[in-house]
């Protein structure tokens, strides 16, 4: 591993570093990075061959940009499978990927597990705008990921749109509908939306267990 202690430089995977530019985070994407020093991914969410690694980290944005390559190994000290040291912890202006393929790992202070995120509700991406509540803004985020989440936990909402001309160019939450309209100049707008599949979201009981001897 990179890094600490003793552990060798060997196994180190080429066609890693793609480019000499930075990949942006992509807020769609389907991975995450969990803090420093946790033990791992958990079960059924692990990334567990190389090339999923290097997919995942290129799509958060924390590929490589140097020579070095991902670095391969078989280590119980650190964490299983995917995991990252960004240029900050690594003190150097690129960050390093690790692949673990030992039977168990633990957590170390310097390496961020990159696991597969808990599966979420299904979007379906549309151009052109939106007829209901056009020209209205109401409950609006910048954020693609923060827009569709608060769409997700509002029960009426049915979609997220928008345009640059509109809102300050912020998603803006849909109720009714949607209907898109399409508009030949929508690329020149920023127009697009994301229509929610609410049946595909996980569903959450509406019971709870209360501790032994609770009154009621």
């Amino acid at each position: 591993v990179l890094g600490k202690g003793s552990i060798s430089h060997a196994g180190l995977t080429p066609g890693f570093d793609t480019c000499a530019q930075a990949v942006p985070s992509l807020p769609g994407s389907q991975y995450e990075k969990l803090s420093y020093n946790a033990a791992g991914c958990a079960s059924g969410r692990e990334i567990t061959t190389s090339d999923e690694c290097i997919f995942a980290l290129v799509s958060l944005g924390l590929k490589e940009t140097t020579g070095a390559k991902l670095w391969q190994g078989s280590y119980t000290t650190i964490p299983r499978f995917c995991s990252v040291r960004e240029a900050h912890i690594l003190g150097a202006s690129y960050a390093s990927g690790h692949f673990n393929s030992a039977a168990s790992g633990k957590g170390r202070d310097d390496l961020a597990p990159i696991c597969k995120k808990a599966a979420g509700c299904s979007w379906t991406y549309e151009t052109g705008w939106v007829t209901e509540g056009h020209g209205t803004c109401g409950i609006t985020s910048s954020v693609l990921h923060e827009a569709k989440k608060l769409c997700e936990s509002d029960s009426h909402c049915t979609a997220i749109t928008k345009q640059s001309n509109v809102c300050n160019g912020k998603y803006r939450l849909v109720y009714g509908g949607p209907t898109f309209q399409a508009y030949v100049l929508w690329q020149d707008y920023d127009m697009w939306g994301y229509q929610l599949d609410r049946s595909s979201c996980p569903q959450v009981s509406q019971y709870e267990i209360l501790s032994y001897n609770a009154a009621g």
